[in-house]
């Protein structure tokens, strides 16, 4: 693996800071290689982040069934017209402003699927294939049943996946800001801290919180200079 960096930007006058984007060049190295050092596939672009996943034995727990709703694996999808009606309204009610492309990385996607007893799409998951290896990239519901708990028990259904595959970890993106925490209330959750995988949750949670107080330039800039070793 031949990481590759990219000088996006820096300041020496009003902020003492540097910013840099890492890709990576598999060169002969696997991709499960890469996924187990912190390695992610994005946009057919490979990133590093602070990268979280799940011990499926750990986890133990097999899917539950939901109630009322129908939930399948589907390898391909063709119309994206129910999914971008889902994807939209999960946006507005969790008040999201990054961008993201749910129609990425087509070719490795593949999808699980919640639908009502009106045959509606309410729910999904959308996951992303490695070569021995698999991430929950994105998940999103219309809310339109919020006593069902189907946000939850799709996890089981993403761990199931992975046990059929024989994978020894769900992968389950990255975990910044206050609204990645719920990932560390998983049973086996672990998380990449740019040179290990470790399960201290409270670590985890404590920088997840404050990557939300970074609001400013300076803001960053002190906590990148104050930064002392494993923070």
């Amino acid at each position: 693996m031949q990481p590759k960096i990219n000088q996006i930007f820096g300041g020496m006058a009003e902020v003492d800071l540097q910013v840099y984007k890492l890709t990576l060049d598999l060169e002969s190295s696997t991709e499960k290689e890469a996924i187990e050092a912190g390695w992610l596939l994005f946009n057919n672009e490979w990133y590093n982040s602070r990268s979280t996943r799940i011990d499926v034995e750990a986890y133990g727990k097999r899917a539950k069934a939901i109630k009322n709703y129908t939930v399948t694996y589907q390898e391909h999808i063709e119309d994206y017209s129910e999914i971008h009606d889902v994807f939209n309204i999960f946006v507005a009610k969790r008040n999201l402003s990054a961008s993201y492309n749910i129609e990425s990385d087509k070719e490795r996607a593949s999808w699980i699927l919640v639908r009502n007893s009106n045959n509606k799409l309410v729910a999904f998951s959308k996951m992303i294939n490695y070569d021995k290896g698999l991430e929950t990239q994105f998940t999103a519901l219309d809310y339109s049943d919020p006593r069902a708990s189907i946000g939850t028990k799709l996890l089981g259904y993403e761990i199931d996946l992975a046990r059929t595959k024989g994978l020894k970890h769900l992968y389950l993106g990255s975990g910044y800001g206050a609204i990645a925490v719920y990932k560390s209330s998983f049973r086996g959750f672990e998380w990449w801290t740019g040179s290990e995988w470790t399960s201290d949750v409270n670590k985890y949670n404590e920088i997840c919180r404050r990557d939300d107080s970074i609001k400013t330039l300076q803001d960053l800039s002190g906590l990148l200079n104050g930064l002392t070793e494993n923070t």
